[in-house]
Order: structure tokens, then C-alpha cells, then sequence
């Protein structure tokens, strides 16, 4: 699978994560996935149009 985090930034995450109280690391994949995700949404926020295309 192709990211677009770089491996290093996602090797300092996923240090910081698994230092976190309360926050499950056992799947990276889906994890990575997540944070993906929000990387993605960060700079722009998610508009209705693609919050229901992404709720079908």
C-alpha cells in the first residue's frame, strides 16, 4: 500500500502514540490509515459534500 507519510514522520508518530495513554497501537495498518485521514482533513476540514459521499 502506498501512504503518503513519509516512513520517518510515521515512525516519530507512531513513537509518540504508543507513548499515549488510552491509545490502541496494535494495528498499525488501520492506524496509519487514521491518522492518513486526518492529515487529509487537517488543512482544508471536510465538507458535507464529502462527508456523505465518504457516510455511503
Amino acid at each position: 500500500m502506498s501512504y503518503h507519510i513519509k516512513e520517518v514522520l510515521w515512525s516519530s508518530i507512531l513513537s509518540f502514540l504508543k507513548l499515549q495513554k488510552g491509545i490502541h497501537t496494535n494495528d498499525e495498518n488501520k492506524l496509519r490509515l487514521f491518522i492518513e485521514a486526518i492529515f487529509y482533513v487537517l488543512p482544508t476540514g471536510l465538507s458535507m459534500e464529502n462527508a456523505t459521499i465518504l457516510l455511503r
